[in-house]
C-alpha cells in the first residue's frame, strides 16, 4: 500500500492487491489522508470499482487496475492478524518449503542466522533480512516492509 500520483496529477491511494500469483493496483482518489491503512495490509477484502486495462507499446494487455471511488468500497472480509510479531516464527531455511499447516500468500514472521562475514541484507525471495550494526537481525515481518 503506498500513496502515489496518477498520470493527471490527482493524489491517490494506490492498493496492491494480490490474487493468486497476480497483482494489481486499485487507485481510490477519494480517501482520508489522515486515517490509518493498515489494517488492509495482509487482509482479505472486498473491493468494488471500475476496472481498467493496461496495454504496452504493442497495444497488448500487461495488466489490469482498479479505479475506486472511495475507501468505502473496499470492505474487509476477512482481517489479518493485528500483529505480526505474533505470528510463529518461522526459520529461513523453511522458506519457500510447503507446509499444510500454512497458507501461501500471508505474511511471515522469519528468524534465523547469517555468516559473521556476510555484510548488508540478506535476500529472501521477496525481501530482504535487514541487520544491526551489533550483528543482531532487526525485527521485521512480511513482504510490505
Amino acid at each position: 500500500m503506498l500513496l502515489a500520483h496518477r498520470q493527471n496529477g490527482i493524489p491517490a491511494l494506490a492498493l496492491v492487491i494480490a490474487s493468486g500469483r497476480s497483482k494489481f493496483k486499485a487507485w481510490i482518489t477519494n480517501f482520508d489522508r489522515t486515517a490509518e491503512y493498515a489494517s488492509l495490509i495482509d487482509s482479505h477484502v472486498a473491493v468494488r470499482g471500475a476496472c481498467g486495462a493496461l496495454f504496452n507499446e504493442k497495444r497488448q494487455l500487461v495488466g489490469v487496475q482498479l479505479f475506486v471511488p472511495s475507501r468505502n468500497q473496499v470492505q474487509i472480509v476477512e482481517a489479518a492478524n493485528a500483529d505480526p510479531y505474533t505470528l510463529p516464527i518461522l526459520s529461513t531455511s523453511n522458506l519457500m518449503q510447503f507446509a499444510p499447516e500454512r497458507v501461501s500468500g500471508h505474511r511471515l514472521r522469519v528468524q534465523g542466522g547469517r555468516d559473521p562475514l556476510q555484510t548488508g541484507p540478506v535476500p529472501l525471495h521477496s525481501g530482504c533480512v535487514r541487520w544491526s550494526q551489533s550483528g543482531e537481525p532487526t525485527k521485521r515481518s512480511g513482504a510490505h516492509w
